[in-house]
């Protein structure tokens, strides 16, 4: 129900292209970014912050941060899917350039994260996910991606100490589709 929103798809292989093109509808405000994945992969990804293996596709979305000038941002895998078609209105609605509003999600097997005991509390790790957060644009520096597991905690719990008030939003944002591809086609 919102219309001012603009896409952007990362694709890190030319194949994903083909893939993509027949879901794009006609006059959306749709980018895409094909990435190098092999210059990234190959990147220091610097100090281990949680001794968990590295998960370098987090770093993607660090590359579209430099054209997205204005607005808010909402991130989502290509295995998620948004649960109802005014949520995006509804965040637009409960937050302001000052707020980071943390939402809930729906993994596959049906568990809501965070959990009731832990919504409306500091975030922690594993309890939390990268699409549970909504924020302005002007708070994208506070929202760099490292090459590391958890890297979606660690960005929230930066813009959790640094955006002055945090919205707890009480809803189910999206449900990931992850039904055991870890994000592959089969998944979407």
């Amino acid at each position: 129900s919102y219309p001012n929103i603009r896409h952007f798809v990362i694709l890190d292989d030319n194949d994903s292209i083909d893939y993509v093109m027949p879901w794009r509808l006609d006059g959306d405000d749709v980018e895409l970014y094909l990435l190098d994945k092999d210059e990234i992969l190959s990147r220091d990804f610097g100090p281990n912050p949680n001794t968990g293996p590295k998960f370098p596709y987090n770093l993607y979305i660090n590359e579209v941060y430099p054209d997205i000038t204005e607005g808010y941002f909402y991130g989502i895998d290509d295995d998620d899917y948004l649960l109802s078609n005014t949520i995006i209105e509804e965040m637009v609605e409960a937050a302001d350039e000052d707020t980071l509003l943390l939402g809930r999600f729906q993994l596959a097997n049906g568990k809501v994260i965070p959990a009731q005991k832990d919504f409306g509390k500091k975030p922690k790790i594993g309890c939390i996910g990268g699409s549970c957060m909504f924020f302005h644009s002007k708070w994208l520096d506070y929202a760099k991606f490292d090459g590391w597991k958890c890297s979606d905690f660690r960005v929230i719990d930066r813009l959790y100490n640094t955006v002055p008030e945090t919205v707890f939003f009480d809803k189910v944002i999206m449900k990931c589709g992850n039904n055991g591809g870890q994000g592959k086609r089969s998944d979407v």
